[in-house]
């Protein structure tokens, strides 16, 4: 990882979204489109009543919409397999994000056990676990990568640019997460740092990736703190 040099690993130069500049009638749909599902999305974590088929469902119109307006061509939206730079580049920075995070987690499972913490919402079985993996990092990862990077990054780089888009992805990201009774400040920094990860690898494979090992990382952090730091 020390031969990738820091502003190689933050510049983007992505063209997401090209083919749809030869129809407005197509940038039109997809803005519409975006806007309608995460205000859809937003009405239902406001009213408690999200969950996760109404989010499938939202996810695959959306998906269609996309798929259609590319005429063709998928990989001008980042549905693609391989990434941009190749799998190995990406493993070389997801290992060195991973290690960031396992390293803060550290820091706070310390923390927590010296200031004698008790978090109610720690996980308290292994069958909890187990559930929790299955919609936290498989299922909720494609369903909200979807609707943030994909469905969302696309018009606003079209409109605002690469930067402009991950920071209103991030943004987005984040109050969806508040509404849900997240932390706004973590995720926040994850939906810029997914949004980054997406318009630079031009796939949304590579979000999935990131967003599934780091709420992965998270319910593992939780597990260890029940039953090692409680």
């Amino acid at each position: 990882m020390s031969a990738l040099k820091l502003k190689e690993v933050l510049s983007i130069e992505s063209n997401i979204g090209r083919s749809l500049h030869l129809s407005k009638r197509r940038i039109l749909l997809i803005s519409l489109t975006a806007l309608t599902a995460n205000a859809v999305i937003s009405i239902l974590l406001i009213f408690g009543i999200y969950d996760v088929p109404s989010g499938s469902l939202l996810a695959g119109l959306g998906l269609i919409v996309y798929v259609w307006a590319a005429r063709g061509n998928p990989k001008s939206l980042g549905l693609r397999l391989k990434p941009e730079q190749g799998w190995k580049y990406w493993i070389r920075v997801t290992a060195l994000l991973i290690s960031i995070f396992l390293a803060c987690l550290i820091i706070l499972f310390i923390v927590l056990k010296v200031i004698h913490f008790t978090d109610a919402r720690a996980i308290s079985s292994l069958k909890l676990f187990c559930n929790l993996l299955l919609f936290n990092s498989l299922i909720n990862p494609v369903i909200e990568e979807i609707m943030t990077r994909l469905i969302l990054c696309v018009p606003l780089s079209i409109f605002i640019g690469n930067t402009g888009a991950i920071i209103g992805s991030g943004l987005v990201f984040g109050g969806f997460h508040l509404a849900s009774g997240y932390g706004v400040i973590p995720t926040l920094l994850a939906g810029h740092l997914l949004a980054w990860a997406f318009l630079k690898s031009k796939s949304i494979l590579v979000p999935i990736v990131l967003h599934s090992l780091g709420n992965t990382c998270i319910l593992t952090f939780s597990l260890a703190y029940r039953y090692y730091g409680s």
